[in-house]
């Protein structure tokens, strides 16, 4: 390994080394030939030794991606969804990251505003609770109130975090570059392009700009719907690394003790909570990544309000036809459906057994047929299909792998707000109702755009008309009548009959000359003897006829 860093990438990847040797995992350093390059003393540990250590080491990973940091744990997070080239028991454990760290000082808060904004945060704010809402890995929340008396929330980002995040960033994928350089399971893997991915996506998440631009994107797709409520963004106090947002009053569905003192409908809140997910999802394709019980916020008569839009995902046309071709597949007990699908959403379509695929596809299927629809769970039958694409070589396109942990997710919250909910059968019912309507939706505008596109035709068919009535009126038109090959057949026929005609006219000159030669006398002019000179002619326009016919190509 080449490290032709500054001071601050080689103190850092020697920070990694330590945190991944204390934890036991000091073995990646040989792996990536850090050890040699960093002059680090003795040897790490092989690694598992056995099957049985295996969920160790797992538990190792998560202790020390969680010491190392805001990147490592937002990573770790991010590759929480990729069962399809992560193994499961190790997706399971990367679920268990907390994001949860101690807040910053509130004077360094106050530096990062005035310095985003220009002034001290109380010349911007009419006041700032100083004791934060929430502190995680990227920024802390506080409750504030602007000028004009809106209640707001202001989204900080931790002090120095992107520089810091940047340098993980780099030894990230500088890793992933030497692992396919050294093994050919990180190369057919792509294990560099997905350590690219997972860096463009957390430095998404750093510029709070694009939160506040999802944020809007929600309100817009949800315009007209009243059980869903969405923040207002405050764009001139945005910037970023800073996000000021509406605050949103109201009960968390995690506080379930609250909500039902208030005597709150939960089964009717998780079927609007469903019906907003899967409406997201197979509408737009814009959809809310993270919607575990912080991010939900129930409001009077029921109203659900969503927050904190740092992770969403977009799916294109083509990845909503392949998930639906999917949700069909499995609902429909068509596991070539499944497969088919799959490899469509793999990049680059990989090469795969697509026999293979469909019979690991239908053993899963067969395994869940057998379970009630009211006990099926989403987060062990989706880790089974990305586990299926996992042992067939099949890395899904990111986007649809973010959809997948949206979805177990989702039914986590489901679950802490009424535990007697069946997830698969609510998002199976709103998918039914919102495909109807949007299969319907889609016929109604197919069947109104060709009635009034044959309208605005039938409405100048009178001028038309008209304009011809004067031409003829003036004279103007002229009747033109044609046959489709009708004046190809007059040439051939013209040149048939010229041909005959010369044939005739040569037949005459040949028995011409044939007679004279016959006579006792045959004539001679000028000393030319009239009969010879007549065959003479007769062969050479013979031979001209016989080689124009064969040009022609037609005996």
């Amino acid at each position: 390994m080449h490290l032709r860093r500054g001071p601050a990438y080689l103190a850092r990847a020697r920070q990694i080394s330590a945190i991944l040797t204390k934890h036991g995992l000091g073995f990646a350093l040989d792996y990536l030939g850090w050890r040699r390059a960093l002059k680090l003393p003795g040897r790490g540990p092989t690694g598992p030794t056995g099957d049985s250590e295996i969920p160790l080491y797992w538990q190792r990973v998560r202790a020390a991606l969680e010491e190392l940091g805001p990147t490592f744990i937002k990573l770790g997070q991010i590759m929480s969804t990729r069962g399809d080239i992560l193994p499961r028991a190790l997706v399971a454990e990367l679920r268990k990251l907390q994001d949860r760290v101690p807040p910053v000082d509130f004077s360094l808060i106050a530096e990062e505003i005035e310095r985003e904004l220009g002034s001290r945060p109380d010349q911007v704010f009419a006041w700032i609770e100083e004791v934060p809402l929430a502190a995680a890995s990227i920024g802390q929340v506080h409750r504030a109130r602007l000028p004009a008396g809106e209640e707001v929330v202001v989204k900080v980002q931790r002090p120095r975090i992107e520089s810091a995040v940047e340098v993980d960033l780099e030894i990230l994928v500088d890793a992933a570059g030497l692992l396919e350089s050294r093994f050919h399971w990180a190369k057919a893997m792509g294990a560099r392009m997905i350590a690219m991915e997972l860096a463009e996506s957390l430095r998404r998440e750093l510029d709070f700009r694009n939160e506040a631009a999802a944020c809007e994107r929600f309100a817009r797709d949800f315009r007209g719907d009243d059980t869903v409520v969405i923040p207002r963004v405050y764009w001139d106090y945005t910037t970023r690394r800073l996000l000021v947002l509406e605050r949103v009053e109201g009960v968390r569905v995690a506080d379930i003790e609250i909500l039902k003192a208030r005597g709150l409908d939960r089964l009717e809140i998780a079927r609007r909570i469903v019906r907003c997910s899967i409406k997201q999802i197979l509408r737009s394709g814009f959809f809310h990544a993270d919607l575990h019980p912080g991010n939900v916020v129930v409001l009077d008569q029921g109203r659900i309000a969503l927050i904190d839009f740092g992770i969403v995902g977009e799916l294109d046309p083509q990845a909503r036809r392949m998930g639906m071709d999917i949700m069909r597949g499995v609902l429909g007990g068509d596991p070539a459906r499944v497969a088919r699908a799959l490899i469509e959403l793999s990049p680059g379509n990989a090469e795969v057994d697509e026999d293979k695929l469909a019979r690991d596809v239908a053993a899963v299927q067969e395994r869940y047929q057998r379970i009630p629809v009211g006990q099926l769970s989403l987060r062990e039958f989706l880790p089974d299909i990305m586990g299926v694409c996992f042992s067939n070589g099949i890395r899904l396109r990111g986007e649809f792998a973010l959809l997948m942990r949206a979805l177990i997710t989702l039914e986590g919250l489901l679950g802490t707000l009424s535990p007697e909910v069946a997830p698969l059968e609510l998002v199976r019912s709103s998918a039914d109702d919102i495909l109807r309507r949007e299969v319907l939706g889609e016929k109604l505008r197919s069947a109104t755009a060709a009635v009034l596109r044959y309208a605005e035709e039938f409405l100048q068919l009178p001028l038309e008309l008209q304009e011809i009535l004067r031409q003829l009126r003036r004279g103007e038109v002229k009747l033109k009548h044609e046959t489709p090959g009708l004046e190809r057949a007059a040439r051939g026929l013209q040149l048939g009959l010229d041909r005959l005609s010369f044939s005739i006219i040569l037949a005459g000159i040949t028995v011409g000359s044939a007679l004279v030669a016959g006579a006792l006398s045959p004539p001679v002019i000028l000393g030319i003897p009239v009969a010879e000179v007549g065959f003479a002619v007769a062969v050479v326009l013979g031979i001209w006829l016989i080689v124009s016919i064969f040009r022609s190509g037609r005996l």
